[in-house]
């Protein structure tokens, strides 16, 4: 079976693209042959998923060929330098350039994967958190946890239970105010960073992240546990907020990748 690999960018209908071969080659677990003549630029995610299906397939016990004579040269090259037509059976070896590098990993090391990361791409600059970026999420996340804890706070005192609000209970009046304090310490050390960035020190941006990013978890959660099962029906926003939590927690860097960096500025102190 020949599957024909377009252009192959980072929009909605590229990632549609990608579904389309997906469903094409999950049918047939035998011979596959990828044939380039329709495709003139792969992003690299199109070209992390090529090689896992590859793999899936041989995995199958099916076989698959590259048609390499089909490559346009911007791709070749592109392909050649990050690595990934070697691993496919291409004679060129890899070398370092502007193309991010490729990589396949049987067993899944954090460690190992996070210095890779480091060395080949933070490290030659291909990949850089902006520090105004982080906190312009930081404020973003403040006005999602806002709205999740007033939504929360509104629903314990109309929701009754044994006679009376929910509200009035102990244990919810201590998860609120759990969450007041972690939408208050969000908005302040956000503050606090955008201050500091406008002077020129770029410290307070991590220690904001991180601390939001954790923060979002954790008010998010009580947002639903107080609400309960309603919180998860479509119809109800309180999965919307969740889901944007999620987002942003990983966007410039989650709370691990932060407090990383708050480590190493701590050691050159």
């Amino acid at each position: 079976m020949v599957i024909s690999i377009p252009t192959l960018n980072d929009s909605a209908a590229d990632f549609e693209r990608l579904f389309s071969i997906w469903l094409q080659a999950n049918g047939f677990s035998l011979d596959i042959r990828f044939d380039f003549s329709d495709c003139r630029f792969l992003q690299p995610n199109a070209v992390a998923f090529l090689g896992g299906l590859a793999r899936l397939i041989k995995l199958r016990s099916g076989t698959i060929v590259f048609d390499w004579d089909t490559v346009q040269r911007n791709v070749m090259t592109n392909l050649s330098q990050n690595g990934f037509a070697g691993y496919f059976g291409y004679p060129s070896p890899r070398w370092d350039g502007n193309s991010i590098p490729y990589r396949e990993d049987q067993f899944l090391d954090t460690n190992n994967i996070m210095d890779h990361l480091t060395l080949y791409w933070i490290g030659k600059g291909w990949v850089r958190i902006c520090e105004k970026g982080a906190v312009a999420k930081c404020a973003e996340l403040v006005g999602n946890l806002q709205a999740v804890f007033n939504m929360t706070v509104k629903y314990a005192k109309e929701r009754r239970q044994f006679g009376k609000p929910i509200g009035s209970f102990q244990a919810v009046q201590h998860h609120c105010a759990n969450m007041i304090i972690d939408v208050d310490g969000s908005r302040f050390i956000t503050y606090q960073a955008a201050w500091k960035i406008s002077e020129g020190i770029k410290a307070e941006a991590s220690m904001a992240k991180a601390w939001t990013s954790e923060a979002s978890r954790r008010v998010t959660m009580l947002g639903h546990q107080i609400h309960g099962a309603i919180s998860f029906c479509e119809e109800y926003d309180m999965h919307l907020y969740y889901r944007k939590a999620k987002a942003c927690e990983i966007a410039f860097g989650d709370g691990n990748f932060h407090l990383e960096k708050v480590a190493d500025q701590l050691l050159k102190w």
